[in-house]
């Protein structure tokens, strides 16, 4: 959620464009249902797949998803079509801020966003 989050922002700054969610500030971080409405078709189409709990990273929490080989093949379809700026963009949040703990994350989210603080349970 966090990283769609700033993958949204982002565009907009840089694009003038956006990703069709409506954010806003939630006791942990930015939040719009839409984000799971999204997940969910995802899942439907089997492009991702839901990641059971136990096998998640002993210090995650909240649910974890991963791509199909449908979802992967899409996924790259997708990437090779955007512009160089755009592929830079979307490499940036995947390769450097949804990597993040989510506490380093959402520190960074709080410092560049801080409308999004207002509902937090965590600042």
């Amino acid at each position: 959620m966090k990283a769609v989050f700033l993958l949204q922002q982002k565009l907009k700054e840089h694009f003038n464009t956006s990703a069709g969610f409506d954010f806003r500030p939630h006791k942990y971080g930015p939040s719009d249902e839409g984000v799971y409405e999204i997940l969910e078709s995802l899942d439907q189409r089997g492009l991702i797949k839901r990641i059971p709990e136990d096998e998640h990273d002993s210090d995650y929490e909240g649910m974890k998803f991963e791509l199909t080989e449908s979802g992967y093949s899409t996924a790259r379809d997708l990437h090779q079509s955007r512009s160089d700026d755009e592929k830079r963009l979307l490499d940036w949040v995947k390769y450097k801020q949804s990597m993040r703990s989510l506490g380093a994350l959402l520190s960074y989210i709080y410092m560049e966003y801080p409308e999004m603080t207002t509902e937090s349970e965590l600042v």
